[in-house]
């Protein structure tokens, strides 16, 4: 954990010196991405929440867990 972190803290700092219309152009992409993916990320979140439910989590745990 400590090295994500670390690594949150450089790009916070590389981020910090972008302009608007950079960060924008990032979270387009970024957004695009998960519309492209939307199906393999569902699918695997399915998965997730069926080991959950395995493992024996709450159910309010388990609605944390699933994206709608």
């Amino acid at each position: 954990m400590r090295a994500v972190g670390v690594e949150a803290r450089r790009a916070a700092s590389a981020l910090a010196l972008t302009s608007a219309a950079q960060r924008t152009e990032g979270l387009r992409a970024m957004a695009a991405g998960v519309r492209r993916e939307v199906d393999a990320i569902l699918a695997a979140n399915a998965e997730d929440v069926a080991a959950g439910r395995g493992a024996g989590l709450s159910p309010p745990m388990l609605d944390r867990l699933a994206l709608t």
